[in-house]
């Protein structure tokens, strides 16, 4: 299982300087859910590599995270607000 300096280091890496041969596209990985939460994340970041950079459908995607407590829905909402405002 990575170490969780293994996941910081993953954490740093920029998705424009990577290799996108070299990213696994979760929509081909397959984990068994009857298996217990613990060995099925194992599982999934043996088959993922890098949880934090990776392809879905022939998209590359990196997952990033902040200290701040707003939420996704949050986020999107303020963001269309601002939006919204610049185009009135």
């Amino acid at each position: 299982m990575l170490s969780r300096q293994d996941l910081e280091e993953l954490s740093t890496l920029n998705i424009t300087d990577m290799n996108k041969q070299e990213l696994q596209d979760v929509s081909n990985i397959v984990i068994d859910e009857s298996l217990p939460i613990k060995e099925r994340l194992e599982l999934y970041l043996q088959a993922i590599k890098n949880p934090y950079c990776f392809i879905v459908d022939g998209t590359p995607v990196t997952i990033s995270y902040t200290e701040s407590n707003i939420t996704l829905d949050e986020a999107l909402m303020l963001y269309l607000i601002k939006l919204k405002d610049l185009n009135d």
